[in-house]
């Protein structure tokens, strides 16, 4: 093989919008409807947070955390109803909400964005969260009749409007696991007799999006955990990173989803549409948890992980030759040619056998224009691109160094090609010269 590089030095100035990190303009933010300066407020307790949130105002409010904000008693909030256009950094701090485990008996959110209103999440410092989630009933207090936490799950965001995630972590839900022993209906910590160790688990979803909802994610992680269990103590329903409902819509860019506890990592309704372009997504084993008491003793069942619920319509199929789908590391293939959209079966469904499993999906960005050109991250990115025909005019861009081209590509069209300071090599095979 004669290996020959192709590197060019462009000298030219593009004028681009500076952004902080995590802190990525949204077209949430740019559709305000307003024109007008935004107001910027600093909030420092949970009362001023709300506030913020809750101002019915036509502007923009720019929220920033000036410290880790908690429920003032036990650290719980109430459903928070977010309206007008809010955006909030999370300035590297805590948004915590932990309720008491018998709190009521219904789903509790922690935010809810009403129809008509916006919500942005950024983290301009890196390391910021939003958690919500209930004590885990201590020694004591868990009973046959009080451990019922496993059928009343949280939710971070309740969407009916629009939320845009740019950064940031969003926890539902907590696990836990700690030595105790049975006792008369109630678990003892540290006595005796029949020791062992119960997993306790509060279950719920980062993002649940409701009919006529948006969400957007441009980054950030995003943890569903556990299930709900029906009257007879078994499993009902899985919770999810991000739960879609019908007539809700998700368009994903990037960002880290993580199904915990047998969550799905996706939960997506009929009806609903969902576009995946990149990101990371896990199904994790997490152990065993507490599902049901007979007689005072925890019956334990086994969980496996999560599915990865992306359904194939999900993908862009007009740049299915740029979908890269990696299992645990190895590019996983899927036949787009024959994919019908009713088939019902076409997830990619794995990961149920509860080893857990990793998958990372990369699609081509851009349009190809000039405004928004494609950005090439590996050689197959750059083979797809000369493969492609019909298009008189496409722009491209690298984004890191690419090898491992293997050159006698077919030109159509005419190629605007920008090497963006980076290393294109090609590998052409000794006998084509």
């Amino acid at each position: 093989m004669l290996k020959k590089t192709l590197c060019l030095l462009l000298s030219f100035l593009l004028v681009m919008p500076i952004l902080v990190p995590g802190m990525a303009v949204s077209a949430s933010e740019r559709e305000d409807g307003t024109g007008s300066r935004p107001e910027y407020v600093t909030v420092t307790s949970q009362r001023e947070l709300i506030a913020a949130l809750t101002k019915e105002s036509g502007e923009r409010v720019m929220i920033q955390l000036g410290a880790d904000i908690e429920g003032e008693q036990y650290y719980a909030f109430d459903p928070v109803s977010v309206k007008g256009y809010k955006t909030i950094d999370l300035n590297g701090h805590k948004i915590r909400s932990k309720l008491f485990f018998n709190d009521g008996n219904e789903n509790r959110s922690l935010f809810v964005i009403e129809a008509g209103a916006s919500l942005t999440v950024n983290d301009s410092v890196g390391g910021g969260e939003i958690i919500h989630d209930r004590f885990i009933p201590a020694m004591g207090e868990t009973n046959a009749y009080t451990d019922i936490f496993l059928s009343r799950p949280l939710t971070v965001f309740d969407v009916y409007g629009v939320l845009t995630v740019n950064a940031g972590e969003i926890t539902a839900g907590h696990y836990e696991s700690e030595y105790y022993t049975y006792t008369d209906g109630y678990i003892y910590k540290d006595s005796s007799p029949s020791p062992g160790t119960v997993n306790s688990i509060t279950p719920g979803s980062a993002v649940v999006v409701r009919d006529g909802g948006r969400f957007t994610s441009n980054g950030g992680e995003y943890y569903g955990r556990g299930f709900t269990i029906d009257d007879n103590g078994e499993k009902e329903t899985a919770c999810a990173a991000v739960r879609l409902n019908r007539g809700a819509t998700a368009i994903i860019y990037s960002g880290e989803f993580y199904g915990k506890s047998n969550a799905d990592v996706f939960s997506v309704e009929d009806g609903a549409s969902i576009a995946v372009y990149a990101g990371n997504f896990y199904a994790r084993y997490d152990s065993r948890v507490t599902v049901d008491k007979t007689n005072g003793v925890a019956e334990f069942v086994n969980v496996d992980c999560g599915r990865i619920g992306i359904p194939l319509y999900a993908f862009d199929h007009e740049k299915k030759d740029f979908t890269h789908i990696y299992v645990d590391s190895t590019e996983h293939y899927y036949d787009f040619a024959d994919y019908s959209a009713s088939d019902a079966e076409a997830f990619l469904n794995l990961g149920s056998d509860g080893t857990g499993i990793d998958v990372r999906v990369e699609t081509l960005e851009g349009m190809g224009t000039e405004a928004d050109p494609y950005l090439l991250k590996n050689a197959e990115d750059v083979a797809g691109v000369f493969d492609q025909s019909g298009s008189s005019q496409v722009f491209v861009r690298l984004m890191n160094d690419v090898d491992g081209c293997k050159g006698n590509y077919s030109v159509n069209g005419n190629i605007h090609f920008d090497l963006n300071g980076y290393t294109l090599t090609i590998d052409i095979p000794s006998n084509k010269g």
